[in-house]
């Protein structure tokens, strides 16, 4: 039998909450995963492909420390925010904005590096038709949108009064 003391747990709740636990394990196992590996064999002046990762593994080693504590503090959060923790929807709300400002931020960042680093890149880009350059930042504009709409309807629900007076 229930007594009026026991909170009632919103469906939006759940959801974020087990959404944040699978995304969380996935996170951490791909960046473990990741760890084990190091920058690419091959030296840089003997293929250019291999150049090219040399070149991005800082910036690829800072990313896999972000994703590796982003995905543990999902995971912790998300299986307290179903036991209706308030600090862990504050948590998963922060790493939401988090999440939208590097995935925004990143690849700028990434690009600007890897053009102005990698000459063979200015190359390519010259030589691209602007049919493949359309398809291209087509999808990357679409997993941008897509990234930001799952972000954003996890802060929107969160924040959301009855999410915050069942936590709260």
């Amino acid at each position: 039998m229930m007594t009026e003391s026991v909170k009632k747990r919103p469906t939006a709740v759940t959801v974020i909450a087990w959404f944040c636990i699978i995304v969380g394990c996935w996170g951490t196992i791909v960046t473990a995963c990741q760890v084990w590996n190091g920058p690419p064999p091959a030296p840089a002046d003997s293929d250019e492909q291999f150049g090219f990762g040399r070149l991005n593994y800082p910036l690829m080693l800072w990313m896999k420390d972000f994703q590796s504590v982003c995905s543990i503090v999902e995971l912790i959060a998300g299986v307290c925010l179903l036991k209706l923790h308030a600090w862990a929807r504050a948590a998963i709300e922060v790493v939401s904005w988090l999440e939208i400002l590097i995935q925004y931020i990143l690849p700028v960042i990434g690009a600007v590096w890897t053009i102005c680093y990698y000459p063979r890149v200015r190359h390519m880009l010259a030589d691209l038709s602007a049919w493949s350059v359309t398809i291209t930042f087509g999808l990357f504009i679409f997993q941008l949108a897509m990234g930001a709409a799952v972000n954003g309807a996890i802060i929107y629900y969160l924040r959301s009064k009855k999410v915050r007076e069942a936590v709260g």
